[in-house]
């Protein structure tokens, strides 16, 4: 059985890069099984091209994936940035969010993190405490519900130490915060509608889709298929295609590791790999970090997870304040030092 933290202790820059030349070397074979396991399982053809013209490659470089609802501002999303520059002289990345903007709003911890937003104010030795900033207007937070769609929340906030002054959707203004902490604005791969035309076109499709009414999501048949509107698959449907998109050498999966996760998530994500891996003679390619901090907890005991985001960020030059990893150190520790470096920063007063 995969174990996520043993496999992290191998991924230094260089095994990456030899990662990505044995894959590419044998791509033609690894995207003709990609296409018949996706016609086989899904009913979904020339899956590998579809990828490609949803993500083109990079000029040639392996486009790390970090799959979150919204691109944002936190610690988790800033070490993307850093990793990338950390891994360039070993071999040509580009890192990237990729967004699920029409996922549905949910009462856990990194979609509330979204709406209310944890902001570091003060570290002692080992204890962070945070202060949350909500953005969403007062007389709508009591109807964000679990049929919410992220992509029709509204969002207002003036902050003029971040140089923010913002009101719109909540995508929208993760994006503003992203442009004052002079970051690329995060939305250029937005997963919705590929999802939406992979169950369309299926000649498997999934036996009920949720589609968007009036900004709330209700599950259907796959009657709406076929009409217009946005349709999302289940992920019981779509998971085995999004693990696809990293196999070939070209996308590599940025994942937190598994051991921590809920059991159902960790058996539905380990099942597809092994299907996909037996399909394929190799598994999906997944650049393994940390799920949280051992180091910094919040005042309330719980460790970070990194959704928090630091006002240092809104200061020009904020990352030429933090020291890069050793070059030797897996993208695991090169990634924790990071996060560490990055939470430990001074906190403008």
């Amino acid at each position: 059985m995969l174990n996520s933290l043993s496999l992290a202790s191998l991924q230094q820059p260089r095994w990456l890069a030899q990662e990505v030349d044995r894959r590419r070397s044998n791509s033609g074979r690894i995207r003709k099984a990609i296409n018949d396991f996706a016609i086989h399982h899904r009913g979904v053809d020339d899956f590998a091209g579809r990828a490609d013209r949803w993500m083109p490659s990079a000029n040639g470089a392996l486009t790390l994936c970090l799959a979150r609802q919204i691109a944002t501002v936190s610690l988790e999303h800033l070490c993307m940035e850093l990793l990338e520059r950390w891994l360039k002289p070993s071999l040509p990345v580009k890192a990237q969010i990729v967004e699920f903007r029409n996922d549905c709003f949910a009462n856990n911890a990194y979609k509330q993190s979204l709406t209310s937003l944890p902001v570091l104010t003060h570290l002692r030795k080992d204890k962070a405490s945070f202060r949350c900033v909500k953005v969403v207007p007062k007389d709508e937070r009591s109807r964000l519900t679990s049929k919410s769609l992220l992509s029709s929340i509204n969002a207002r906030l003036t902050k003029q130490e971040w140089g923010v002054d913002f009101q719109g959707d909540l995508p929208g203004f993760h994006r503003a915060l992203r442009r004052a902490a002079g970051l690329q604005n995060g939305s250029d791969f937005d997963i919705s509608d590929f999802w939406s035309s992979c169950a369309r076109e299926a000649s498997r499709p999934p036996s009920s889709v949720f589609v968007d009414v009036g900004g709330k999501v209700e599950r259907r048949a796959t009657a709406p298929l076929h009409g217009n509107g946005y349709v999302r698959p289940p992920a019981s449907w779509y998971y085995l295609l999004y693990l696809c998109l990293f196999v070939t050498g070209d996308r590599a999966l940025v994942a937190t590791t598994i051991e921590e996760d809920d059991e159902s998530i960790r058996t539905l994500f380990l099942e597809n790999i092994a299907l996909i891996e037996e399909a394929t003679g190799f598994a999906p390619l997944i650049v393994w970090l940390p799920h949280y901090s051992r180091r910094l907890n919040r005042v309330t005991g719980a460790p970070l997870d990194f959704t928090e985001i630091h006002p240092a960020v809104f200061q020009t030059g904020w990352d030429g304040r933090v020291t890069m990893p050793r070059d030797n150190a897996t993208c695991y520790e090169a990634a924790d030092h990071l996060l560490h470096e990055m939470a430990l920063l001074p906190i403008p007063r």
